[in-house]
């Protein structure tokens, strides 16, 4: 019996594509906010799978548990604030979007 988890890999392609993207430049930084959010719904809807028996492929869905679904959500969520808080940092400016005063390395 083969099983192949869709939204699992999906979830793990994003989150690596999202830390990726976290270290280019402003563009970029932009889509790693975007990937990150788009992962909340991924991990709150039912995750699918596709199975192989005796020759016969089929899909099958089922939710994580709540404690697993939260924490990973809460996650993706504190991911999504980083990610925001790196492109202010690459922007000059802080952590809550004011203009730096002193700028580190000026």
């Amino acid at each position: 019996m083969a099983v192949f988890p869709i939204s699992i890999f999906f979830e793990v392609v994003f989150l690596f594509m999202g830390i990726y993207l976290m270290d280019g430049g402003k563009f970029f930084r932009f889509i790693a906010i975007w990937v990150f959010i788009t992962e909340i719904p991924i991990v709150s809807s039912s995750q699918i799978y596709i199975t192989e028996n005796a020759g016969t492929i089929s899909s099958v869905s089922m939710f994580f548990p709540l404690v697993l679904s939260s924490t990973v959500i809460t996650f993706f969520i504190v991911m999504s604030y980083a990610a925001v808080v790196n492109l202010f940092f690459f922007m000059g400016r802080d952590f809550i979007g004011r203009k730096r005063i002193n700028p580190p390395g000026a």
